[in-house]
């Protein structure tokens, strides 16, 4: 019964440790059904400050472990697998991902608009925000969201706009408009005025030439283009 499987996952969630909660929880800005790459994932966690360094290991391979307990645990499913037989793409499944989403909106710490999962509109200040328009029953409207406190924001699907102007550019950290066509070069402006960006992902839109102000972003530790 569905009331069986929650109460499996409950069991499996409450056993993580807190940094690997963290980290599940992170799961639930991707979109039902998405192939995610690892690395897009373990940077992601890196910018968000969910990973530090410890024993004597880098953020990027305490990141790596992480990942590892996920898959060890069945959280993860792998996918793809690069040469060197490390994980490429992985999905979540269904009831899990349904689960992680919930259990996120319920301690407001991601918010989705849009997408697959119908979810209560937040009662607080959105701090991390995934828009989500793939296969959308449920709209893509921001409106009554208070978006000047959102730090991180991912974009998902065709969404034709983003309400920029909605943003505060002094504490926007992560942005990741990976495969979202309705960017363009004016974007850009608002953009490289986002002072502490430190990861941004223009991967697979069709922006054909990055600004040489830029330069400016000098917290920026990742540029995925």
């Amino acid at each position: 019964t569905l009331d069986g499987v929650t109460r499996i996952l409950d069991c499996c969630y409450n056993d993580l440790p807190g940094d690997l909660k963290t980290c599940t929880l992170y799961l639930s800005i991707f979109p039902k059904g998405w192939k995610i790459s690892r690395k897009r994932l373990t940077r992601r966690w890196i910018a968000e400050g969910f990973v530090s360094e410890k024993q004597g290991l880098t953020e990027e391979e305490v990141a790596e472990t992480y990942f590892s307990q996920l898959m060890r645990r069945k959280i993860i499913r792998p996918v793809e697998h690069c040469s060197d037989g490390k994980v490429k793409t992985f999905q979540v499944h269904d009831m899990v991902l349904e689960y992680i989403v919930s259990k996120s909106s319920e301690e407001n710490f991601i918010t989705v608009v849009g997408g697959h999962w119908m979810m209560p509109a937040p009662r607080n200040k959105v701090r991390r925000l995934s828009m989500q328009s793939s296969g959308s029953k449920h709209g893509t409207s921001t409106k009554g969201i208070n978006l000047c406190q959102v730090r991180s924001l991912t974009v998902f699907g065709s969404l034709n706009q983003l309400p920029f102007r909605s943003f505060n550019n002094g504490i926007i950290q992560v942005l990741d408009l990976e495969g979202w066509k309705g960017l363009k070069e004016k974007h850009l402006n608002d953009i490289c005025k986002m002072q502490v960006l430190k990861y941004l992902s223009l991967r697979q839109t069709e922006i054909a030439k990055i600004p040489s102000n830029i330069e400016k972003l000098e917290y920026l530790e990742t540029l995925d283009i």
